[in-house]
This record gives structure tokens, C-alpha cells and sequence, in this order.
């Protein structure tokens, strides 16, 4: 169950359920923060959302991809190529210390 509380100008969200460690997350209006939880919330109980660690590398994030979702993909062997580059280019960095400069230096003009 998700409790919202108004702090200082945004809203605090802390959700806690058996079997997920506490989220907690700020957002700026009431209504965005009711949408975040229902989400996370709604996630949780399909058993879909997935706790990703701070520490973790987008590398780790591009293997789990290429295992579990391309082979779901009819043009896997072209997507192929795109997470290889993604991997040599960005796979040292954490999650959260790439941020778009990164993504936009790969990107065609």
C-alpha cells in the first residue's frame, strides 16, 4: 500500500509490500505521485517490476536484454547489432550516471 505525504513543495511516495524492499520517490503534484504508486503498485502485483540496483552497469542491463526479450523479436539478428554497439560504447556505466549527452553522442545527426 502506498502512502503520499506532502513535503516541503513535492509529495513523498513510500510504498511497501511483502516480499519488495521500501520505494520511495518525490514528485512534484499529487496527482503524478498517485499515478507513479498505482503504477509500481499495479507492477508489483503482476509481478512485473524488477528492483534495479544503483550499481548496476547498463552492460548487465543489455546482457539480461539480449537474453530474455530479443529472442522474442522477429528482427533479432539487426537488434543484434545495435545492443553490441550500445555495449561497447556505454556498458561500463552505471544506470544512473548515463545521461543523455551519452545517448545523444551515439545517435545519427
Amino acid at each position: 500500500m502506498a502512502s503520499i505525504r506532502k513535503r516541503g513543495r513535492g509529495y513523498h511516495v513510500q510504498i511497501r509490500k511483502n516480499g519488495y524492499q521500501t520505494l520511495t520517490h518525490t514528485l512534484s503534484s499529487l496527482s503524478l505521485a498517485r499515478k507513479w504508486a498505482a503504477g509500481v503498485e499495479a507492477d508489483m502485483e503482476r509481478h512485473l517490476y524488477i528492483e534495479v540496483s544503483e550499481r548496476t552497469t547498463l552492460l548487465s542491463l543489455l546482457n539480461r536484454y539480449e537474453d530474455e526479450v530479443m529472442p522474442l523479436h522477429k528482427g533479432s539478428k539487426s537488434e543484434n547489432y545495435r545492443i553490441q554497439h550500445l555495449k561497447n560504447y556505454l556498458g561500463h556505466y552505471c544506470k544512473n550516471s548515463a545521461n543523455r549527452v551519452h545517448y545523444l553522442a551515439l545517435s545519427p545527426p
